[in-house]
C-alpha cells in the first residue's frame, strides 16, 4: 500500500467512527425523548427505539460512511426541540419557547444541509408545531407566529452556506 492508501484508510476509519457516534447520539436522544414524554407512565417508547435500530438498514448505516444517520439525528433533534417549544408555550414561558424554536431551527438547518431531501422539514415542522400547539390549548397569536418565524429564520441561516456553496 502507498502512503495515499494509508491516509485514505485513516480518513475512512475516522468517518466511520463519527458516523457510529452519531448513531449512538441518535439512540440516546430517542431514549431520552421516550422517557421524557412518557411522563412516568408505562411506555413502549424504549421498545420502539430498539425496534427502530434493529432494522437491517440501521445496522448498515450505523457504521457506514453515509449521511443518513446525521440527517435523521438532526431531524429528530429538531422535532423534539419543537415539541418542547410548544410545551413551553403551553406553560406560558415565551422566552424559553423562542429559544427552543431557534434551536429546532438550527437542527433543521443542519438536517437540510446534510441531505437536501430534508428540505420539507422547514415547512412541515412549523405546521406540526402549530397543530400540536392548537391541540394543547396554546393560543396561536402573533407571539407564537414570531416564535415560528425564528425557527424558519434560524433554519435558513444555518442551511444557507450549503445552498450557496452548491449553487455557485
Amino acid at each position: 500500500y502507498s502512503d495515499h492508501d494509508t491516509v485514505a484508510r485513516q480518513y475512512e476509519i475516522t468517518a466511520k467512527a463519527f458516523q457510529f457516534s452519531m448513531s449512538v447520539a441518535l439512540i440516546l436522544i430517542l431514549l431520552g425523548a421516550a422517557r421524557r414524554w412518557a411522563d412516568g407512565k408505562q411506555s413502549g417508547g424504549s421498545w420502539a427505539v430498539l425496534a427502530f435500530f434493529s432494522a437491517p438498514m440501521m445496522f448498515f448505516n450505523a457504521w457506514n460512511c453515509l449521511n443518513d444517520i446525521g440527517t435523521t439525528l438532526f431531524s429528530c433533534a429538531s422535532l423534539m426541540l419543537a415539541v418542547e417549544a410548544v410545551r413551553a408555550c403551553r406553560e406560558n414561558n415565551p422566552a424559553r419557547s423562542r429559544a427552543l424554536f431557534m434551536g429546532a431551527g438550527l437542527f433543521c438547518g443542519w438536517a437540510m444541509g446534510a441531505k437536501y431531501t430534508a428540505f420539507p422539514l422547514i415547512l412541515m415542522l412549523p405546521l406540526v408545531a402549530a397543530i400540536a400547539g392548537r391541540r394543547a390549548g396554546v393560543r396561536l397569536d402573533s407571539a407564537f407566529a414570531r416564535s415560528l418565524s425564528l425557527f424558519v429564520l434560524s433554519a435558513m441561516l444555518t442551511v444557507s452556506p450549503w445552498v450557496i456553496r452548491n449553487s455557485v
